[in-house]
């Protein structure tokens, strides 16, 4: 008995396949699948892709992810028409208007699924610590000045005080905001403003070299500055190469969150309560970021590295002069 096979049926009509699609996905395609469990857990990666980092992209999973959804969206339209195969000519046409109209966002995705996280922005003044019988004279110089700059309010006023009571060390003034990751992204690549404006930012004049001084108790500043300038100069208060975070310091963990966008033009509010900030990253900050590489990438202590997490044997001396010294390098913390 002779068997009858079947033919074969391709489809290998591209024009036909197309038109299945743009019936099917007549917005677009999202290609890309982020589970609403995946996020930026790592604060100094979170801090590269905010700044614009493609280094940072693992665009092998991105297009992975691509290359499966293609292939379960062919299947599906082959499925559909009860054809037994595609042709490749119908594949490649597919796959380029697939790759075209492909809607996914998995950055903004994954910050989305992200945290608040506290940021730091450093202005180019310095708080300083005075001694001796000029105290007095030094510290109220130091505070009208910087009341006269940052505060427009009597509660702004107020922190400014508070905050230069708690100092210890000279630091960099700075303003930390507690914000949602996609905000800050948003504000930098969804438009062309020209301005970063932060509405709830802290007054600080943080020592993160030596993990000392303080942070405000209220988030009432509102700050603005130049794109670039944000860019280039706001941290994230976990990222490494920062020097000790708030957390490390004080180990406070609760804060009113801030409004953060994009303006086009300076903000003007009344009486010009938003302040425009001039920022930097100080020598301090570079020295930093230069003394955590080496001791990420070589476990190699420096001796005047004050950090003791980049230490591993400063064993207590109950000896005049009384302090932690590292056996390694020599550094010493005074008690």
């Amino acid at each position: 008995m002779k068997t009858i096979q079947k033919p074969i049926q391709v489809q290998d009509d591209a024009k036909e396949a197309i038109t299945w699609l743009e019936k099917e996905y007549p917005k677009g395609v999202e290609l890309i699948y982020v589970d609403y469990s995946d996020s930026y857990e790592d604060a100094t990666k979170l801090q590269e892709v905010l700044k614009g980092d493609d280094d940072t992209v693992d665009w092998e999973w991105q297009t992975d992810s691509q290359h499966d959804s293609i292939g379960q969206i062919l299947e599906n339209y082959r499925e559909e028409i009860k054809a037994d195969d595609i042709s490749d000519e119908v594949r490649d046409a597919m796959k380029d208007w697939l790759f075209e109209h492909d809607t996914s966002t998995p950055t903004k995705d994954l910050l989305k699924n992200t945290r608040d996280q506290l940021f730091f922005i450093n202005t180019i003044d310095n708080a300083n610590q005075f001694e001796g019988a000029s105290y007095e004279k030094e510290y109220s110089k130091q505070l009208n000045k910087l009341q006269k700059k940052y505060a427009r309010t009597e509660a702004q006023k107020k922190e400014i005080a508070h905050v230069l009571r708690e100092q210890f060390y000279e630091a960099p003034v700075s303003f930390y905001f507690y914000a949602s990751p996609l905000d800050v992204y948003n504000a930098i690549y969804d438009n062309q403003d020209k301005y970063i404006v932060i509405k709830g930012a802290y007054f600080s004049t943080i020592d993160r070299g030596q993990g000392s001084n303080w942070l405000g108790n209220e988030g009432i500043f509102d700050i603005f500055l130049l794109k670039e300038n944000f860019i280039e100069n706001f941290f994230l208060d976990n990222a490494k190469g920062s020097g000790y975070g708030w957390g490390e310091i004080a180990g406070q963990s609760g804060y009113d969150e801030a409004g953060v966008y994009s303006e086009n033009k300076k903000p003007k509010g009344i009486k010009q309560e938003i302040i425009e900030i001039e920022t930097e990253v100080t020598e301090a900050q570079k020295r930093e970021a230069r003394l955590d590489k080496k001791w990420r990438e070589t476990k190699v202590c420096t001796f005047g590295d004050m950090n003791f997490k980049r230490h591993e044997n400063a064993p207590y001396r109950n000896e005049y002069p009384c302090g932690n010294k590292c056996e390694k390098c020599g550094t010493f913390w005074i008690d």
